[in-house]
């Protein structure tokens, strides 16, 4: 767990995911909820970042409205984090599923091929956004319908990008991930805590910073 009792960290998601790693990796941050309509491009990195600068925005704004944060005088302690994470296939995205249908459409969509989990992660510190993507390829089994509507039955995918939970049930699901599974979990850590340890811990570390003024 990282020790952050000069900083204040605040996550900006409703994800319980996104929580639950949050939560081993600091001891004390807070969690804001966006209030934000998420948008759909044609290019899943150009989705995930926007999307995670969306939510920023949301959060940045709910702070400004509460006057929980003069943004102007008083950022210099704080650390923001917003993320997107989306399943990606053949040029189609696969959100969280709406109905049992739509969830057996999905699964049987990716059952035995090859997907993607892009995610985006915008961090809001000293004024600017930093903004990075990860990319993870995974491979799921080729499972019979009747699992798979065994699996709709634990509920899970109702809660899931793609609808399937890696780290829950949705495990027996895949066969092989290339990459960060924390990025399949719903928030790429190992590459999060490159930019973390730069910006806060002063690492040499080299990391690909995209940044803008706020």
């Amino acid at each position: 767990m990282l020790k952050n009792n000069d900083i204040n960290i605040i996550l900006g998601s409703s994800s319980e995911r996104r929580k639950m790693l949050f939560s081993i990796l600091f001891d004390k941050f807070q969690i804001i909820e966006p209030e934000c309509i998420e948008k759909i491009f044609n290019n899943p990195i150009k989705t995930v970042l926007e999307n995670a600068k969306l939510k920023m925005n949301s959060i940045i704004e709910n702070l400004n409205s509460q006057n929980k944060l003069n943004l102007t005088t008083n950022l210099a302690n704080y650390f923001i984090v917003t993320a997107d994470t989306i399943v990606y296939k053949n040029r189609k995205i696969f959100p969280k599923p709406k109905s049992k249908e739509d969830a057996l459409f999905i699964l049987k969509e990716l059952n035995g091929k090859k997907h993607t989990v892009y995610s985006g992660v915008c961090i809001f510190f000293k004024n600017k956004y930093f903004l990075f993507h990860e990319k993870t390829n995974v491979y799921f089994n080729f499972l019979s319908d009747n699992l798979l509507k065994n699996y709709i039955k634990t509920v899970e995918p109702f809660d899931a990008a793609g609808a399937y939970k890696i780290q829950g049930a949705g495990s027996i699901l895949v066969k092989r991930v290339e990459g960060s599974i924390t990025n399949v979990i719903g928030f790429p850590v190992e590459k999060f805590l490159k930019y973390y340890n730069r910006f806060i811990c002063y690492s040499k570390e080299e990391v690909t910073i995209v940044s803008t003024t706020y």
